[in-house]
């Protein structure tokens, strides 16, 4: 995830992220296509709104939405959406065409590795980089949290048909799955301790 750099210090050590990544996953046959929104675990104030104009912007897109977390609680949800409580993301991420997302580290690495892209809302911490590095790499777009209604819809049309997104989230989980050295973190940790 780390911006190229031509050299980086000599204890430094790149032995990709702290899950097996998932084996390459196959280019998307059917003719559905699915939005996962993890708005986090933990509430926020600021989730109400978001969760109601995301709901607002799925209306009228040609797509599937699932909410997991349990983030929806009484609203009214429209004909192409879903939601349910908390689920392991991997168990998602794989028929997923594009993940709406916080920008935590632990859901936009998922999301990297699985090769989905997304829409990064960030509301605090990392965040603000991940939502950065996601249009860095071209793996994703960002919008601050209050971000209209009108511009959630164009930003999630726009990664459900530009195949670029998808090209280069399909890219960065290549280099992510290379990178993928567990032995080498151990070994690492081995010779530091004495």
């Amino acid at each position: 995830m780390d911006p190229a750099a031509d050299a980086v210090p000599e204890r430094v050590h790149y032995v990709g992220p702290g899950f097996a990544p998932p084996q390459e996953r196959a280019d998307e046959t059917g003719d559905t296509r699915r939005v996962l929104i993890s708005l986090s675990t933990t509430p926020h104030s600021a989730q109400p709104e978001l969760v109601r104009s995301l709901l607002e912007a799925a209306e009228g897109i040609d797509a599937e939405f699932h909410f997991i977390g349990g983030v929806v609680q009484d609203e009214e949800l429209p004909g192409n959406v879903s939601a349910s409580g908390y689920r392991p993301i991997e168990e998602l991420l794989p028929e997923s065409s594009v993940l709406v997302t916080l920008g935590g580290h632990g859901t936009f690495v998922r999301g990297l590795a699985f090769g989905v892209p997304m829409l990064v809302i960030p509301f605090e911490q990392d965040a603000f980089n991940n939502a950065r590095r996601a249009a860095d790499l071209g793996a994703g777009r960002h919008l601050r949290l209050d971000a209209s209604v009108p511009a959630l819809r164009e930003e999630l049309q726009r990664l459900l048909t530009d195949d670029s997104y998808r090209l280069a989230a399909k890219d960065v989980a290549g280099r992510l799955r290379r990178e993928y050295r567990p032995e080498a973190a151990a070994r690492i940790i081995a010779e530091l301790v004495p």
